[in-house]
Formats: structure tokens, sequence, C-alpha cells
């Protein structure tokens, strides 16, 4: 019995060393904690974060799309490994969760839970989505291309 295996993405925090972060993340796709993922029919893989230390000091969380492209039999090589894309990055103290499309792939829904958590009435740190003077809630967004095309293609 056995079986085997590639590396399909690294998360990391940028500034890590090389060996460290081996997909070579930048501060705009970094990432750590994944708490969703999703494969589409298309076979990209979308990841939302739900990070509380490591990486929200310098993003909130966020979505992030792996469109995957050919494994050599050395498996990731700086060639051939898989393309890692920040796709949103929700509110402050927020998660990103819950995600799914329409059959056509133009139209996305996406979770944002607890933007704000560790504000208070009194003294909110988020007003997501109503904008100033509002309290923060929970949303669902429906993410659609402005020129009406599919997501991610």
């Amino acid at each position: 019995m056995s079986f085997t295996w590639d590396i399909f993405v690294f998360g990391s925090r940028a500034d890590q060393r090389a060996e460290v972060n081996l997909s070579g993340l930048t501060e705009y796709n970094q990432f750590a904690s994944p708490d969703g993922l999703w494969a589409d029919p298309r076979g990209i893989l979308w990841i939302q974060s739900d990070d509380t230390s490591n990486v929200r000091e310098v993003t909130n969380n966020q979505m992030l799309a792996v469109i995957p492209r050919a494994m050599g039999k050395d498996g990731i090589t700086p060639e051939n490994q898989n393309e890692l894309r920040r796709f949103l990055v929700g509110p402050l103290e927020c998660e990103v969760t819950g995600v799914h499309m329409t059959p056509d792939n133009r139209n996305m829904f996406v979770n944002i839970q607890h933007p704000g958590e560790n504000g208070d009435p009194a003294n909110p740190t988020s007003t997501f989505p109503g904008g100033p003077g509002t309290r923060p809630r929970s949303t669902t967004l429906v993410i659609t291309r402005g020129n009406g095309g599919v997501i991610g293609g």
C-alpha cells in the first residue's frame, strides 16, 4: 500500500525565507488559517481565510483563487507552480466564509461573517456593510464582473 502526492500550494507570510515561502507569496496574496475551500467545476480552488493573528497584522481575511497549472515530474518549480491570486479582501475583523457560483460562473456568492468582531456597540471597529453610523452585520455578497463575464476566467 502506497501513494504519491504533490504540493498544490503553500501558505506563508510574504516576509518568510524562500525555503518557507515556497509559493513565492507577496503582501498581496499571503495567507494563513485557510478555513474554507471550494474547488469549482473548472478546477480553480477558492481559499477563504479566518486568521486571527498571523497575517491579520498585514491584511484582513480574504479569499484567494488558486489557478492550477500542469505539475512536472519534479513537483512544483518556478515555471509550473500553481498561480495564487488574491480575489477579495474582507472588512476589518471578519471571517470570509462560504462560497458558491451559478452554473454559468457569472455570479458568485460569498459570506462575510462577524465584521468588527472585536468592537462593541459603543466603540465599533467596523461599520460594514452600511458605512459610517451603522452597526456591523454579517452579509452575503453577490459578486459579478462589470462586463458580465465569467468570474475567474
